[in-house]
């Protein structure tokens, strides 16, 4: 859980899906390979993400 607002929550989203797709496909696959993905955060206040 997120417990605090430290404005960046873009940056960690992009970090959990990196580390997801890392372990999806070996080096030198097809992109194509990559599975669909969700990172959900469960935050005690308002991301305030446009």
């Amino acid at each position: 859980m997120q417990v605090l607002n430290q404005g960046d929550l873009p940056l960690r989203s992009r970090y959990y899906h990196s580390e997801m797709d890392s372990y999806q496909i070996l080096t030198g696959k097809k992109y194509t390979q990559l599975k669909s993905s969700i990172v959900i955060f469960l935050c005690n206040f308002d991301p305030g993400i446009d």
